[in-house]
């Protein structure tokens, strides 16, 4: 998927995994924008886009749960 997003001008998301928490297994996904706006408009671009779809046929059936959280850089 980073390969795809960054054909598509975009930059590939960063990805942590939790090695001491009680969610031992817990994936984050981190990209960065310069506004929200840029990050909606990207976010639609990858959900319309074929390859995309593809790649994420049967991501799903692996998540557990998930949520989304968006931060804002302040220094």
């Amino acid at each position: 998927m980073s390969d795809l997003m960054s054909k598509m001008g975009m930059k590939p998301f960063r990805l942590f995994t939790d090695v001491s928490g009680h969610r031992f297994w817990t994936i984050v996904a981190e990209t960065e924008v310069e506004k929200l706006d840029t990050f909606i408009d990207q976010l639609n671009k990858v959900m319309l886009n074929d390859e995309a779809r593809k790649i994420m046929t049967g991501y799903h059936d692996l998540v557990e749960e998930g949520r989304r959280e968006i931060y804002q850089i302040e220094g």
